[in-house]
């Protein structure tokens, strides 16, 4: 797969999702019906790409510890707390909080020595926060008084995609990476699954129209089961903190297309911070 495909793929698609999840939480019952029904989707659409590739699913055992923590914390808290968080406060906010990250990141790998961090990489990151801290500001909007617990949840999320990426590299390295994200993105679906059941039996399914469907196959299918495929691939070629930093650009998508679709406001200090993040993540690139 070409990088170009990389550094495309992940901030358009993913800074979409924001919006488009945003867009179609309303729909249904709960955000655990919906978050059941993607996850099984992607988990589904993950297993038949497998079978396609004929990818070997073997996982050694001494790695399965590794498997259900990844799935555990990575995927199912992960989850739990972003589809929350992101129906309290509003897609742009939840897209600028989850850019943090690449911070998490860094410092995980700087703490555990698990990743040199070169100087430039800090500097692409100091970029990239201070992008987000521009983006972060108030603009002409007010927020919901819920925000304020979205944003926690929000952040919440991120640090544990932040335990994702660092956690799963060894398993990316070992094994093919789309076998890989099947296998942790199965079990985290049965998890989610089981925890949403009673959202799924509560759900009045003839009243979901028909561009819930169409955001729950766009999340579903395309940003969880490709998107996770390809983001294994990018931590396999070059590393988790310059994977990370990558992902600092779906806040910028993610503000932009909320500006256009739902409405939320983006002024000159957000378009400032946007072009600081991009700046940040020209940096970390080779």
């Amino acid at each position: 797969m070409p990088d170009l495909v990389l550094f495309l793929f992940i901030p358009i698609v993913w800074g979409l999702n924001f919006v488009v999840i945003k867009a179609a939480l309303p729909a249904f019952a709960s955000p655990e019906a919906f978050n059941a029904l993607r996850w099984a989707l992607a988990a589904t659409t993950l297993l038949v790409l497998v079978g396609i590739r004929r990818d070997p699913l073997g996982i050694a055992p001494r790695d399965w510890g590794r498997v259900l923590f990844v799935a555990a914390v990575g995927n199912v808290l992960q989850q739990v707390t972003f589809i929350n968080g992101i129906q309290l406060t509003t897609a742009g906010h939840a897209a600028l909080i989850m850019g943090l990250s690449p911070v998490l990141v860094a410092l995980a790998n700087a703490a555990w020595r698990l990743e040199p961090v070169s100087r430039r990489t800090w500097l692409g990151i100091a970029f990239s926060v201070g992008g987000l801290v521009l983006l972060l500001h108030p603009g002409t909007g007010r927020l919901p008084r819920a925000a304020f617990w979205g944003d926690l949840l929000t952040l919440a999320s991120a640090a544990c995609w932040a335990v994702y990426t660092v956690a799963s590299r060894p398993l990316a390295t070992h094994y093919p990476p789309v076998a890989v994200t099947a296998t942790t993105v199965t079990v985290a679906a049965l998890g989610l699954v089981i925890l949403g059941l009673p959202a799924l039996r509560a759900e009045r399914w003839g009243d979901v129209p028909w561009t819930a469907w169409g955001a729950l196959l766009y999340s579903g299918g395309l940003t969880l089961a490709f998107g996770y495929a390809i983001w294994s691939v990018a931590i396999r070629r070059i590393g988790t903190a310059r994977t990370a930093v990558l992902a600092n650009l779906n806040p910028v998508v993610a503000v932009g297309a909320a500006w256009l679709l739902l409405g939320e406001r983006l002024d000159v200090w957000q378009a400032l911070g946007a072009a600081l993040v991009v700046a940040g993540i020209a940096l970390t690139r080779r």
